[in-house]
């Protein structure tokens, strides 16, 4: 038997599994390992012993006689018995429940662990029990012989047979019952482990059926018969609880004499266990390897013989049957290229020089395939060091080896093209800060771009709130349009020009916002049918003046609701059915409606279709670019900046629709716009129609307010000076009028500390001097608490947030709107609520 290596805690842990002690000592007694049952036997546990003296321990142990035998078997380098020498025990053990002098009689056998001799096995075995039967055997055997002596040569025959039959049924670890024909039990002998002999003395003159369970004992019963019926043993394995757990038995039936047998019982329950262990560790390590990918091998040397697992063969392509389980097999499926290099490496092991790796090509033999594998494996030796076996793994690595050898192409392509790229780097280098040096420009020119269009709206909004205001004045002064009826119609067309112009500003600055991604939109609850109502009813007044025919057709049930942006969605159905107006010149405009799906989603759409002058293809290509109508022409002729298609066609894509186009020239054009709805279940669904009313009667318009207050005007233009001051004072207020922000501030504060403090003041935003930004957040850092409300002819985005920002209580936008104006200082005038 080859000598295990050391130190090994594996290989010694399966001592704990004997019900032998064990121990691993060097020459010097030293311990090295200690198994489970020397912990019960001495009280001493492997942390208190390991690599201490037995002799530290135990003194007895340096006796001359005990230690020349100790050193003679280590020597020999052959297993040996050390016999008792003191009190008949190697180690001295208290046995429960004896005298306190009373010590376990000792059987201890003596092996080397290793080659040298350095390293010894210590097996103690208990005969204890037996050394004391066997004398007082012959303790009965003596008071026999002297009571019989008249029958000396049938008593010492007797007493002969009956002391080899007890002799061997005290050296059998195992419980035996006799029992008779009729199931009853005889005779006990119990099993040698203590905690079942109190119990089987029970069973003395007991039925099997009160030993053990009904099912048990009828098989029991059944055996017996057919024993002593045939003479031939039989086998029953059966369980019986102890010591509150269940123990697992393997029983043999022997007929004993003509009415009676013997039941014999192995305590197999350690057993079980082992093997149900054992089966557990080979399960997991077959699972590792198969997750690793190995295939495993076993060779024996000494019989050349070679098996291999499952996964081997899958990997050499070799089919089971046919396999000839030989060395001489596995080196006809090794590449003729790679034999040599494999076969020194597995002989360099055999000897000793290092363990068994490698990695070879095998040629798969019913394919001609060729795979890479890695191999290594582990000897193991005999007791003079001579390989006996070799245990080892393949992995198939062919995978591997080709992306390693992708790889290396890779790099090789690689380095070529990095080279390349070394030789554009400083070309690249360049075009990259002339792109950097493109973008601050670009980010340049987009804020020059939103500054002038600021610039322009306020330029352009605060003479507009003059122009509109007056005219507005004007036309609402009943004694003016009494004397001059002619003159209405002449202001009628400035204030239409006017409101022109302020659209035309509006849509630049929708356009500068969409650009700026500036846009926002705002998702509500839409109602299709309420948007198409508006739209219907500001647009017809259009169609009525050119004489077209405008409808509006549902050409399916629509979404009560569904999520978007009315305003948005508004402005886009007005600019597509004011152009289709303005491009039409006699027959029809239709808006038309339908609801529809696609994959389960729900979409709504509106075609705008007219019988204008269409466009032709090359005139489509450019018809959504800002500035851009179909030619030049068309702007003489029809006017307009081309902005309300290129802003309506972004506001569809932000509400994650499209618009889409058909036109003929001469034949008319129809816009098609697609919004989605959601999830086709989730929609709600009405029947639509064209009300002749509107959906909701607008309440009747409630009269202007009166403004019975103290207001302080800060602005700095004297035309909207006058035409605020008129508008405030008509509602009753009390005007007074500064021109700019560090004027405000001081009349403000001046009234403040006075005790009659103005009841609003409204700051223009953009003055001489103080702005209104400055004016207003001075105030506040003076603890200024009155409402301020902002005019200011800006109208980007953000304005709004600015002015809050700076201290503004509202905010009012130029052109003035007078009924808007009233409303928002009313609003301000009004006590907050606690």
């Amino acid at each position: 038997m080859p000598y295990p290596s050391f130190p090994d805690s594996t290989s010694f842990a399966a001592f704990d599994l004997l019900p032998l002690g064990a121990c691993l000592v060097d020459r010097n007694l030293r311990v090295l390992g200690w198994n489970r049952v020397l912990e019960e036997w001495t009280g001493l546990s492997r942390a208190e012993v390991q690599n201490t003296s037995l002799a530290d321990k135990y003194p007895h142990l340096s006796d001359g006689r005990l230690r020349n035998r100790f050193n003679q078997i280590v020597e020999s380098r052959s297993p040996g018995v050390l016999s008792a020498a003191l009190h008949g025990c190697f180690l001295p053990v208290q046995l429960p429940g004896d005298t306190p002098d009373a010590l376990m009689v000792q059987k201890t056998t003596i092996r080397p662990w290793n080659r040298a001799g350095d390293v010894v096995l210590v097996v103690i075995e208990d005969v204890t029990v037996a050394f004391r039967q066997l004398h007082e055997l012959r303790a009965d055997k003596h008071e026999l012989v002297s009571a019989f002596a008249q029958l000396k040569a049938q008593a010492a025959a007797l007493s002969a047979s009956e002391t080899r039959v007890q002799a061997f049924l005290s050296a059998i670890p195992d419980l035996i019952l006799r029992i008779n024909a009729d199931g009853l039990c005889i005779d006990v002998k119990p099993p040698t482990d203590s905690a079942w002999s109190a119990m089987t003395h029970q069973f003395q003159n007991r039925s099997v059926f009160e030993i053990f369970t009904p099912p048990v004992a009828s098989e029991l019963v059944e055996l017996l018969g057919q024993v002593l019926k045939s003479g031939e043993p039989g086998t029953i394995p059966f369980q019986m609880p102890i010591a509150g757990s269940v123990a697992e038995f393997d029983g043999r039936v022997v007929r004993s004499g003509t009415q009676e047998v013997m039941l014999i019982a192995a305590d197999v329950t350690d057993r079980r266990h082992f093997d149900e262990e054992l089966l557990i560790s080979r399960e997991r390590l077959k699972m590792a390897t198969d997750l690793a990918g190995l295939g495993v091998f076993d060779w024996d040397i000494v019989k050349n013989r070679l098996d291999w697992d499952d996964r081997m063969f899958q990997m050499y392509g070799v089919d089971r049957d046919s396999f000839e389980s030989a060395y001489e097999a596995w080196q006809k499926t090794v590449h003729p290229e790679d034999l040599l290099t494999a076969e020194v490496e597995l002989h360099s092991a055999l000897q000793g020089l290092r363990d068994f790796r490698t990695v070879f090509r095998i040629v798969r033999p019913q394919t001609g395939e060729v795979r890479w594998l890695t191999a290594n494996g582990h000897v193991v030796r005999g007791v003079n060091g001579e390989p006996l076996r070799m245990i080892g793994v393949n992995r198939d690595i062919t995978d591997r080896k080709r992306r390693e050898d992708q790889l290396a192409k890779s790099y090789a392509e690689v380095k070529a093209a990095r080279e390349a790229l070394e030789a554009h780097a400083k070309l690249l280098s360049a075009t990259n800060e002339e792109l950097a040096e493109a973008h601050r420009q670009a980010q340049s020119a987009t804020r020059a771009k939103s500054e002038f269009l600021a610039n322009m709206s306020h330029e352009i909004r605060t003479p507009m709130t003059a122009i509109l205001g007056y005219t507005d004045l004007l036309l609402q002064d009943e004694a003016f349009v009494g004397r001059n009826p002619a003159q209405v119609a002449n202001l009628e067309t400035v204030r239409r020009n006017g409101q022109h112009l302020l659209e035309l500003i509006n849509d630049l600055l929708d356009l500068s916002k969409i650009e700026a991604n500036r846009m926002q939109v705002e998702w509500l609850p839409t109602a299709p049918l309420k948007v198409v109502h508006e739209v219907y009813e500001l647009i017809k007044v259009r169609a009525v003046e050119k004489q077209l025919d405008f409808q509006v057709h549902f050409e399916s049930v629509v979404p009560e609701s569904f999520p978007s942006d009315p305003t948005r969605l508004k402005q886009i159905l007005i600019n597509l059915v004011g152009n289709a107006i303005k491009f039409t010149m006699q027959g029809q405009v239709t808006l038309s409606v339908r609801y529809r799906l696609i994959d389960e989603v729900g979409w709504l759409e509106f075609a705008v279709r007219d019988s204008g002058i269409g466009m032709s293809p090359d005139q489509l290509e450019n018809l959504f670019q800002p500035f851009g109508q179909a030619d030049a022409s068309t702007t003489r002729r029809f006017g307009g900046t081309g902005l309300g298609l290129t802003i309506s066609k972004r506001f569809a894509e932000m509400l994650g629709g499209s618009i889409l186009v058909e036109s003929e020239l001469g034949r008319g054009t129809t816009f098609q716009v697609s919004l989605p709805v959601g999830e086709h279940q989730q929609v709600r669904l009405v029947d639509a129609t064209l009300p002749a009313e509107p959906i909701a009667a607008a309440p009747a318009k409630p009269a202007l307010p009166r403004i019975e207050a103290r207001i302080l005007l800060a602005e700095d233009g004297p035309d909207n000076q006058r035409l605020i001051s008129t508008v405030l004072r008509k509602a009753g207020a009390t005007v007074t009028v500064v021109e700019n922000g560090q004027l405000a501030c001081e009349a403000a504060l001046a009234a403040w500390h006075g005790g009659s403090p103005f009841d609003v003041i409204l700051m223009d935003m953009l003055m001489p001097v103080m702005d209104g930004y400055a004016a207003t957040s001075y105030l506040r850092e003076h603890d200024y608490p009155g409402p301020i409300i902002a005019l200011t002819a800006n109208a980007m985005s953000g304005d709004r947030e600015k002015c809050l920002a700076a201290g503004c209580t509202d905010y009012a936008t130029k052109p003035i709107q007078r009924e808007q104006l009233l409303r928002t200082i009313a609003s301000a005038l009004q006590p907050v609520s606690a």
